[in-house]
């Protein structure tokens, strides 16, 4: 008997929705390909596990005692990998990193990562890119180390501990198809008739106010026609040319030669490094070295 993990997983996706296509989009993969592992598994196993009637499915009596113990078993497994892993950071030699999603990655990091890990062959390094709120959730569940984001100054919480790895100054970020980024002096207040688009709110608060305040410095409110729930879906809108944006200059749009930028005099957005301070952890601070050393200088006080 064949039967792998994945089609496991389509399943029980596919019980819980009770709908292929809602299944195999939570999945991220497509309809056809999440059926034909269903298929295989049901075929490997000898065992028919859904009716279908239309685009709903319903579970055989077979395929709900398998969707019960099933369900079990990934909860145990997954206990099983939370308890490992949880050993492996008590030894002091593994550290997971999440990285602020959307920023382009200085072109001295390989070189830099590569001397690192050789003079810390023991250390074992994961690396994740996330949004905001999906960092501080991943940090607050110990889920990361250690993430890489936008300094918050107005982030008070116990036990965090912080530094900042990289200052770097604000700019508006519009495509050039857009027949107004032609001007040359481009400034922002000629921007005051454009369309906008932001984080929203609830994903990057500080930043949505960091652009109203931009904007109303210079005589004007933003018309802000979409709200990103993420910095991808963002410079995404970008890209497209379907508004403008307030940025960094770290981020990737900075090497994109259709996406013309307006420093903002004044204006910098902050990289910080947060943790944990309980329990001690050694390997971040060992970490935290290949930041300092990536970072322009002065930016990183000591930790």
């Amino acid at each position: 008997m064949n039967i792998s993990m994945t089609g496991i997983q389509y399943f029980l996706e596919a019980a819980r929705t009770e709908n292929f296509s809602l299944a195999a989009n939570h999945l991220y993969t497509a309809q056809p390909n999440l059926s034909k592992k269903i298929a295989l598994l049901e075929q490997s196993i000898g065992v028919r596990l859904f009716e279908r009637v239309g685009k709903r499915v319903s579970l055989t009596a077979a395929g709900r005692l398998l969707y019960r113990e099933w369900s079990d078993a990934m909860d145990r497994i997954d206990r099983a990998v939370r308890q490992a892993q949880a050993i492996e950071k008590a030894q002091g030699n593994s550290v997971t990193i999440g990285v602020l999603e959307g920023l382009s990655i200085p072109a001295q990091a390989p070189e830099h990562m590569e001397r690192f890990l050789a003079e810390n062959p023991t250390l074992r390094m994961r690396l994740e890119r996330a949004g905001f709120r999906q960092l501080w959730q991943g940090l607050d569940s110990g889920q990361y180390d250690l993430i890489i984001t936008m300094e918050d100054q107005n982030i008070r919480r116990n036990g965090l501990e912080s530094i900042r790895v990289g200052s770097f100054q604000s700019v508006i970020a519009i495509n050039d198809s857009n027949p107004i980024a032609q001007n040359s002096p481009l400034t922002l207040s000629m921007l005051s008739r454009e369309d906008f688009v932001v984080l929203s709110q609830s994903e990057a608060p500080y930043g949505y106010e960091a652009l109203i305040s931009a904007c109303q410095s210079c005589g004007f409110t933003p018309r802000i026609i979409r709200e990103a729930n993420s910095i991808e879906t963002l410079l995404l809108y970008v890209e497209m040319g379907m508004g403008v944006a307030m940025l960094s200059t770290l981020s990737r749009l900075q090497k994109n030669p259709h996406i013309r930028v307006i420093p903002l005099e004044g204006m910098t957005m902050n990289m910080a490094a947060y943790w944990r301070t309980a329990p001690s952890r050694p390997a971040i601070r060992t970490v935290l070295e290949i930041f300092s050393e990536l970072a322009p200088d002065g930016d990183v006080p000591s930790a």
